[in-house]
C-alpha cells in the first residue's frame, strides 16, 4: 500500500483563495499600484502572504 497524502488537494484551496484575493482587491488596490504608497504596498504584500501561509483562511 502506498502512503496516503494528507490534504492532497490543498493546493487547490490555496489557489482559489489567492484568486479570490486578487479579484476582491483588484478595484481598490491592484488596479492602482502606481498611485499607491510604500506603506500600502507593504501591507498588501504581507497580508497576501499571510493568507497564502494559511493564517488568514482556507478550505
Amino acid at each position: 500500500m502506498g502512503k496516503k497524502i494528507f490534504y492532497a488537494n490543498a493546493y487547490l484551496c490555496f489557489g482559489l483563495a489567492f484568486l479570490v484575493t486578487i479579484a476582491g482587491f483588484y478595484p481598490s488596490y491592484f488596479s492602482r499600484l502606481a498611485q499607491t504608497g510604500a506603506a500600502h504596498h507593504f501591507h498588501g504584500i504581507t497580508a497576501t502572504l499571510l493568507l497564502q501561509n494559511g493564517n488568514g483562511g482556507g478550505c
